[in-house]
């Protein structure tokens, strides 16, 4: 956002970080970032797909099973999870088995918070076992402070989008955030260490 103000000094922006689903047109918001594994549909709306990441399910070496693990998702119910609020207040890992079986299990975490890192830091401390994508749970995987859970096993990749309400019409200021965010993504620059859940834009016109 710094880079951002600073090529377009007349630009004023308003930024709301919600894990809301917000309506763009009721609450007045030019453009929303969401982190979805897949968009919501809506006819009204425009989704433009920006970044995606690779997502596991991982936990600490010190934690882990080999016998509970080899029992497949049943295994999982001996472990905490933590997790990322959800919008309609149930959490399920929707895995898919080496040989393209699908299977959603469903639990309670212990840990709920909107912040990839505490939860990070939270499997790192053996607290339990959680969903998270590529970029945060990688350096960690490298070091050999976290393990896969069920190696082989997949979940739907986590993927940013910018969604706003119509390509016509679209403000010269919002229209230019979103050629910036796509510039920034595909240079490298812009690739997120951390994902805020539903940040929302709202610009004054150039």
């Amino acid at each position: 956002m710094p880079e951002f103000l600073r090529r377009y000094p007349d630009v004023k922006v308003v930024m709301r970080v919600t894990n809301r689903v917000i309506d763009l047109f009721e609450d007045d918001i030019d453009v929303a970032l969401r982190v979805r594994s897949e968009p919501h549909a809506n006819s009204n709306i425009v989704v433009r797909p920006l970044w995606r990441s690779e997502q596991m399910l991982i936990g600490s070496p010190s934690l882990m099973d080999t016998e509970s693990l080899s029992l497949g998702p049943a295994g999982l119910a001996r472990y905490a999870t933590l997790s990322v609020p959800s919008a309609d207040g149930r959490y399920v890992f929707k895995l898919t088995a080496p040989d393209g079986t699908r299977h959603d299990y469903e639990h309670e975490p212990r840990l709920v918070t909107a912040d990839l890192l505490m939860i990070h830091q939270a499997v790192l401390a053996g607290v339990g076992i959680a969903a998270l994508p590529k970029h945060i749970y990688q350096a960690a995987m490298n070091a050999g402070r976290l393990s896969p859970v069920m190696p082989g096993w997949t979940l739907p990749p986590p993927q940013l989008y910018a969604v706003f309400l119509s390509r016509q019409g679209l403000l010269p200021a919002v229209r230019a955030f979103i050629d910036f965010l796509v510039e920034m993504i595909e240079s490298g620059a812009g690739m997120p260490h951390d994902c805020p859940a539903e940040p929302a834009f709202k610009p004054d016109a150039l």
